[in-house]
């Protein structure tokens, strides 16, 4: 991760942090609305995200194994992957907490509802998008990662 992404993540963060605060306690049924869009928009949200994210993640070639034994990650399923880096010979492992489609679709949910109090095509759609620019929903915890910033 650049260190535009960390200033980024961080500032984002506390932006959203203290947004949160704000809302939450201004919301008593905050909770009920969540279940609602859950019900409601879960299998959409996770659809769009299969379509336009899952597809991003250019770690996950070749699988190897699960596991919930990862040191630092006991209890948390993993899967370890072999990858090739586009257009050279290097291939790197790399372990990934990669979340399906479903549970990005429950955060995004959950962020906006959160947030805003409602759900929208926009604001989904934005999430989306910066979830695919930002790391492609790639969770990387151990083992090599290699970026390609500028498309060369």
């Amino acid at each position: 991760m650049s260190m535009k992404n960390i200033v980024t993540f961080v500032v984002a963060i506390l932006y959203f942090g203290s947004m949160y605060s704000q809302t939450v306690g201004s919301r008593p049924n905050m909770e009920a609305d969540i279940a609602k869009y859950m019900t409601d928009s879960l299998e959409v949200i996770a659809a769009r995200i299969e379509q336009q994210v899952i597809p991003a993640r250019y770690m996950e070639q070749t699988f190897i194994c699960k596991t919930d034994t990862l040191n630092g990650w006991k209890g948390i399923e993993v899967s370890l992957y072999n990858y090739k880096v586009h257009g050279t010979d290097i291939i790197a492992k790399v372990y990934l907490a990669d979340a399906d489609s479903k549970k990005m679709a429950s955060w995004i949910i959950t962020t906006c509802v959160s947030l805003t109090g409602k759900l929208s095509k926009t604001n989904s759609d934005k999430l989306i998008k910066d979830i695919r620019f930002a790391s492609g929903g790639q969770f990387p915890v151990l083992g090599m990662v290699y970026e390609d910033m500028y498309g060369t």
